[in-house]
């Protein structure tokens, strides 16, 4: 599930493209963004942040407090 502030919501993977979208390094959203932004074309950037630093939760905070614009993370969390 994209986490992203609202009003902005993103409906279409190609608006994906110049955006910034922070992801735990290693992680199946990290392998799941990459093969995404190859079947785009590229475009898409990929931060990753390790896991030992930040978990899904503290990226999900960091969207809503506006310190990042975007992560992934299980519609469980």
């Amino acid at each position: 599930m994209l986490v992203q502030p609202s009003g902005n919501a993103i409906t279409d993977v190609t608006q994906l493209i110049d955006k910034d979208i922070y992801v735990e390094k290693g992680s199946k959203y990290e392998q799941r963004l990459r093969n995404l932004n190859s079947e785009i074309g590229g475009g898409i950037n990929i931060i990753t942040v390790d896991r030992d630093t930040l978990i899904a939760e503290d990226l999900i905070d960091m969207v809503a407090n506006g310190q990042i614009p975007m992560t992934i993370v299980d519609s469980d969390i």
